[in-house]
């Protein structure tokens, strides 16, 4: 040890919180959170594949897990959706 110390850290802290003031702010930001969207969690299927379509349309991007991909052999979607140009 370089030095001896008389005292150390205190064991409780000495600010002390006021929980109800706390617990109503806290309400009140609830209000106004959003929603959080999970897109890995979508209703069923066809709305599955709907994201699907649109995204591969619009940016062509496309999982390997999803299968192959559309205008491809072995094309996983539902062919009413392929046709329908969602």
């Amino acid at each position: 040890m370089s030095h001896i110390r008389k005292e150390g850290v205190p064991l409780e802290a000495g600010q002390e919180t006021e929980s109800g003031k706390q617990t109503e702010k806290a309400r009140a930001r609830l209000r106004f959170a959003k929603p959080r969207v999970s897109f890995g969690e979508l209703p069923d299927d066809r709305a599955k594949w709907e994201a699907r379509l649109r995204s591969w349309r619009k940016s062509r991007f496309w999982l390997p897990l999803w299968g192959a991909k559309p205008g491809e052999p072995g094309c996983l979607a539902p062919a009413d959706l392929l046709q329908s140009g969602i």
